[in-house]
């Protein structure tokens, strides 16, 4: 695991201002400082997002200004308690399914998107409370190959990351700890942030 995620954090520590960085300025506002000013979380949110890839194609996003954003600030945070959950158990399957319909009824009901994808919604969940990886395309492709026998976003592949993140949790506690020390951060990345980070990895295009 470690030369796939180390790999990844060391491409954006030489550059302070590369893309990727912006993960990490959101689920900081989000789990550090609480997102104590709504607006301000709501910036810090699209902001990540649009970084992140997610106002290009037919998503609509490209056409909102950050304001769409400010409401979810509060269901986000009803639902930071996940945050000491064990994946994989019933209770972190129940919150984050429960997290994600309400964000999809969030972005229905009020015609931002008439379908939100899982990218976006897993998107918006790793960038603000840090308990599901990134679900796009990498990602999936990262799962497979490595060979999970669930790729989606269900309730089945979660169990699998846990028993996953179970087999390898020392080397995950071993990254958290460099990562800190090398970023001089106030925080871990959480565990679900190395994962995605790991599979993102695994699931990119040989160069030859």
């Amino acid at each position: 695991m470690t030369p796939f995620v180390w790999y990844y954090y060391y491409q954006t520590n030489p550059h302070e201002s590369h893309r990727y960085k912006s993960w990490e300025y959101c689920y900081r506002y989000f789990m550090v400082n609480n997102a104590e000013d709504r607006d301000l979380a709501g910036l810090h949110l699209g902001f990540y997002l649009a970084s992140w890839g997610m106002f290009r194609g037919a998503s609509g996003l490209l056409q909102k200004d950050y304001k769409i954003y400010v409401p979810l600030i509060d269901i986000l945070k009803q639902y930071s308690p996940l945050s000491k959950e064990a994946i994989g158990t019933s209770k972190y399957l129940r919150g984050v399914f429960g997290l994600k319909q309400d964000l999809y009824n969030y972005f229905k009901s009020n015609d931002i998107i008439s379908d939100p994808s899982d990218t976006l919604i897993s998107k918006i969940i790793l960038g603000t409370l840090g308990i599901t990886p990134a679900w796009d395309r990498f990602f999936r492709k990262g799962l497979k190959e490595y060979g999970f026998s669930n790729i989606g976003m269900t309730s089945k592949t979660f169990i699998e990351l846990g028993n996953f993140i179970e087999e390898h949790k020392e080397e995950i506690q071993i990254l958290q700890s460099r990562i800190r020390a090398y970023g001089e951060l106030d925080f871990d990345y959480p565990t679900m942030k190395i994962i995605d980070m790991f599979f993102w990895q695994f699931g990119q295009p040989d160069d030859d």
